[in-house]
This record gives structure tokens, C-alpha cells and sequence, in this order.
């Protein structure tokens, strides 16, 4: 991940699903909690949806609208 495409994120709901591919359907990785901070790749993302890396080592996608950006 290249500097000038990396964002700090923080999760704005309840409880927010990472996802293994940028889809609703696909397999849940783990859950995150309101307030989570995590890292936004931006050259990994698609439209709907960001990739995200979280501090304890998950990678995947979460919708958009779920994160505020820092």
C-alpha cells in the first residue's frame, strides 16, 4: 500500500462487518465496535466499499458509509 493511498478511519455504528471481498454476501472475517480505528487503503477499494486493516492484523471490506474518516 503506497503512503499517498493509506487513511485512518474510525468505525461511526454499533457494530461493523469486514468482509473478505468487497460484497454484503461474502464471508465475515470479524466484527468490529463502535470507535475501532482502522486503516483505509484507498487503491484497494472499490466504490461501495473500503479495504480496511484493523490493529489486531484482519484485512478486508466494509461499506463505506459505516466509517468516518480522521
Amino acid at each position: 500500500m503506497k503512503k499517498e493511498d493509506m487513511l485512518f478511519g474510525v468505525v461511526n455504528c454499533l457494530r461493523l462487518h469486514v468482509y473478505s471481498e468487497p460484497k454484503e454476501d461474502s464471508e465475515v472475517i470479524c466484527k468490529l465496535r463502535f470507535l475501532t480505528e482502522v486503516i483505509i487503503d484507498l487503491g484497494s477499494s472499490t466504490e461501495e466499499f473500503y479495504k480496511i486493516y484493523t490493529a489486531i492484523g484482519a484485512e478486508g471490506f466494509c461499506q463505506k458509509e459505516l466509517l468516518t474518516i480522521k
